[in-house]
């Protein structure tokens, strides 16, 4: 933003605020818990440790 733009904000009452964003794999979040969710599951699945509902049990 410059001088300009600070000016023409001032002249006609117009606030601005920063807002963070949180980047993960090419994806972008506006609130952390999802950034650290998505994270975790792309961590199991690729660790081998996703499990499917019968995984490791025998079905009669």
């Amino acid at each position: 933003m410059d001088e300009t733009d600070q000016e023409l904000m001032a002249r006609h009452g117009i606030t601005v605020e920063s807002k963070n964003f949180y980047h993960y794999s090419g994806y972008r979040y506006e609130r952390l818990a999802d950034a650290v969710n998505y994270a975790v599951i792309q961590e199991t699945l690729h660790s081998g440790k996703a499990q499917g509902p019968h995984s490791g049990s025998a079905i009669d």
